[in-house]
């Protein structure tokens, strides 16, 4: 079998680093004043990286950093992490060499038994990851051989291992500290070794952090104090930004046009996310498994009136998941958006026996996409005008994915925001965390129902040969738009609006968070 170092600091990289000056700092310059960021919600509020969700990262990749570090475009950087080099020694085996001279804000040494510590905290039965139940299946065992290596041994192969190690899923947390501290005091006193430290919480009110003195990869970090504040209406939220109270919030896209003619900066990050429905098709009903039943769903939807009227035209219709994000892992066939036909349908609904049929479809606050709950309404009707009987539920995103992971989502129909990096790695991770159940058991639809399906992904998971992972995201991503296992609506724009007191940045290509580590870093 072919094997491929996957990722190493090579010589000219390595080179290109020390011909490059250590950046110094004068002893005059020292962080000055506070950024507050407005957010419906930043996660679990819980700053422990395995229970931190959703928004989280915008916060915890200051307080923590990761095992692998990624650069703004989206890119593996040795540069950016706790490892600066590793390798993929054999199927089952990967190296990590880590940084020297890094510590956490209590003092202590960063040292690889942390390093091991972290991996395994993704793993604990509370962890609330999407990658838990992958860590728990296909690492082995990790060794520390010594205070900088640490080398983790694989169940089965996993060539893109280190693309699991960025954010929130290796965020490195000291072991002396937690273990002699525990669980409760650490969430309430976390320590990581990132640039900014804990400095304060109130449960449902914000989070602030404040600087450390010196950082070992940004230095002296621009702003003394970053705050995130939970204010769940978005009009507060503009208008705590009109009146100076808050600097930076995420809004809906037909604010964007108001809001610069009243002189405020829109920053906006292209094509951030793709808003797709999916059956929860492994719990479901059998409606859910009737192909034509998926069909009069997409069919039923008007796309570009939900991209012009709720989204202010701020995005493009898509073809099918993840999105013309998978031109940059394969050659992908050339496939048309679904029409817009309710006609054909409602003709469906009838042929299969469904007129009237209920099922229920959550609505929830995103952080990344406030309109999300008027999508939701706009489908509904949608479905109505058809003949079913869709129940809108409330709910937040935390309950209902505990509901989904305890496999009580039986019949319903998700509206959901959803991206992957602009790597093979994270696209094929994307793929098969949402329709390969043999890789993740919250996957959408049961692996032993659609064998073709689930052969490819075994042949791309367990592959030490990028060219055949190629291949086989091409044949995975005409099967699932073959199937219609989800109805993709648009791939939509971030819209961000800033005050005067916050530079322009560069809001990065990572989907879970706007690149906050690039906001502190002094120009």
């Amino acid at each position: 079998m072919k094997l491929r170092i996957l990722i190493k600091a090579s010589v000219m990289t390595a080179a290109l680093l020390v011909m490059q000056p250590i950046k110094s700092f004068a002893q005059d310059v020292v962080p000055d004043g506070e950024i507050v960021t407005m957010g419906a919600g930043f996660g679990s509020e819980i700053p422990v990286p395995r229970l931190a969700l959703g928004q989280a990262n915008d916060y915890t990749q200051l307080l923590y950093d990761s095992l692998i570090g990624v650069a703004p475009d989206g890119a593996l950087d040795p540069s950016r992490g706790i490892a600066e080099e590793w390798e993929m020694t054999d199927e089952l085996t990967w190296t990590f060499h880590i940084r020297q001279g890094v510590k956490f804000h209590n003092g202590d040494d960063l040292t690889a038994k942390d390093v091991a510590f972290s991996i395994w905290q993704t793993a604990e039965p509370d962890s609330r990851s999407g990658y838990a139940d992958y860590i728990r299946e296909v690492v082995k065992s990790i060794d520390t051989p010594d205070d900088h290596t640490v080398v983790v041994h694989l169940n089965k192969p996993s060539i893109y291992l280190d693309r699991y190690f960025t954010g929130s899923l290796a965020m490195i947390i000291p072991k002396d500290y937690y273990e002699k501290v525990g669980y409760d005091e650490f969430a309430k006193h976390p320590i990581g070794s990132g640039p900014y430290q804990w400095h304060s919480q109130s449960a449902g009110s914000f989070l602030k952090l404040e600087a450390v003195e010196n950082h070992w990869q940004i230095g002296v970090p621009r702003f003394q104090f970053m705050t995130f504040q939970i204010v769940p209406d978005e009009a507060t939220r503009v208008a705590m930004l009109q009146t100076g109270e808050g600097d930076i919030t995420e809004v809906s896209r037909f604010r964007v046009a108001e809001l610069e003619g009243m002189g405020y900066r829109v920053m906006i990050k292209s094509g951030d996310t793709l808003l797709n429905v999916r059956g929860e098709v492994q719990w479901t009903a059998p409606a859910f498994q009737d192909i034509r039943f998926r069909q009069a769903l997409d069919l039923a939807i008007d796309k570009q009136a939900i991209l012009d009227g709720i989204f202010s035209g701020m995005g493009k219709v898509a073809v099918s998941y993840p999105g013309s994000i998978v031109d940059t892992c394969a050659a992908v066939p050339t496939l048309e958006p679904r029409p817009y036909d309710p006609e054909k349908a409602r003709q469906l609904i009838e042929e299969a026996g469904l007129v009237g049929y209920t099922f229920t479809v959550p609505s929830m606050n995103r952080a990344g996409i406030p309109e999300l709950t008027q999508v939701v309404e706009a489908l509904a009707g949608y479905w109505q005008a058809i003949g079913l009987n869709p129940i809108i539920r409330n709910t937040t995103y935390e309950a209902y994915r505990s509901q989904k992971r305890n496999g009580q989502v039986e019949n319903h129909m998700l509206v959901m925001d959803n991206s992957a990096a602009e790597s093979c790695k994270s696209i094929l991770h994307e793929l098969a965390a949402r329709f390969d159940s043999e890789y993740d058991s919250g996957a959408n639809i049961r692996a032993e129902d659609y064998p073709e399906l689930t052969a490819m992904f075994r042949t791309a998971l367990e592959t030490t040969d990028d060219a055949v992972v190629q291949e086989q995201v091409s044949k995975i991503y005409r099967a699932l738009y073959d199937n219609w296992f989800s109805a993709t609506i648009a791939e939509l724009d971030l819209t961000v609006a800033v005050s005067d007191q916050v530079p322009d940045w560069d809001l990065g290509r990572a989907k879970t968070g706007n690149n906050y580590r690039g906001l502190v870093t002094r120009p």
